[in-house]
């Protein structure tokens, strides 16, 4: 039923965490996938000293990006259902029992998204009251806010993997998914931990802002013509964001070189 894939660099201790989350669901159909995204803290020979039916893991030579590494994942998946977990969150005790639940009584969604808690108990995004649909014209003017769990079939991210290009821009895969299906189901349950501390997260790191002006860019290339008719507001914005960001990292540039 469920091929959870899991995306690592650098995060041995952490993984150790997630992986205990799956492996403890005591639930039948399901299998974890790590892809070692080139770890040099001995991440490797941490898998490799794991011997569980339910655990599969690849090691890639170098590193090749989060995106490259969660398709790497997908494509060798066995299941139907794609649940991506980062290697620093864990799952909620009995999750997969949740989202089982949830797609039994929608059998013909192929898209659902789930609430995300922190390790400290606040709410990672806005609480889900009851079921929410979610056109792909009314989340690209309306989106619920902050972070969600996916679950999508495996056939929807062979059609649009990860953007490898950049690191990030989940939204922007995610987004492209909704086109395709039309609909996506938001669902009033918790179903993964977030971990908020650590400085190694994507959204934490300093210096980064070239990175995320590209994200951005990605997602004006993608979603401009959408954005004009849909939610012109946004397209502004966006388009704000990737000239303040570029701005940034060129005065961090400048700066560097002059200071140091």
């Amino acid at each position: 039923m469920f091929s959870i894939i899991c995306a690592t660099f650098n995060r041995k201790e952490k993984l150790k965490r997630a992986i205990a989350s799956v492996l403890s669901e005591g639930f039948e159909n399901y299998e974890m996938i790590v892809v070692d995204d080139g770890s040099c803290d001995g991440t490797k020979e941490y898998l490799e000293s794991l011997f569980h039916p339910k655990l599969k893991y690849f090691c890639l030579k170098s590193n090749r990006g989060v995106g490259f590494a969660r398709n790497y994942g997908i494509q060798r998946a066995r299941y139907d259902w794609i649940i991506i977990l980062d290697s620093d969150n864990s799952l909620v005790p009995g999750a997969l029992r949740d989202i089982e639940s949830k797609i039994n009584d929608f059998p013909r969604v192929s898209f659902h998204n789930f609430m995300v808690r922190s390790i400290t108990g606040k709410m990672m995004c806005e609480t889900i009251e009851e079921l929410k649909v979610f056109s792909f014209e009314k989340h690209l003017i309306s989106p619920p806010k902050g972070e969600f769990h996916s679950v999508v079939k495996k056939n929807l991210y062979l059609l649009e993997p990860f953007i490898v290009s950049v690191s990030g821009g989940e939204h922007i895969t995610q987004n492209n998914i909704l086109k395709i299906v039309g609909r996506v189901y938001y669902h009033n349950v918790v179903t993964e931990v977030y971990d908020t501390s650590g400085d190694d997260r994507l959204s934490l790191r300093s210096k980064n802002y070239n990175r995320i002006a590209n994200v951005y860019y990605r997602e004006v290339i993608y979603f401009w013509k959408f954005y004009l008719r849909l939610n012109p507001k946004r397209l502004i914005v966006v388009i704000l964001k990737i000239l303040s960001y570029k701005a940034i990292n060129l005065l961090l540039s400048i700066h560097r070189k002059l200071f140091f």
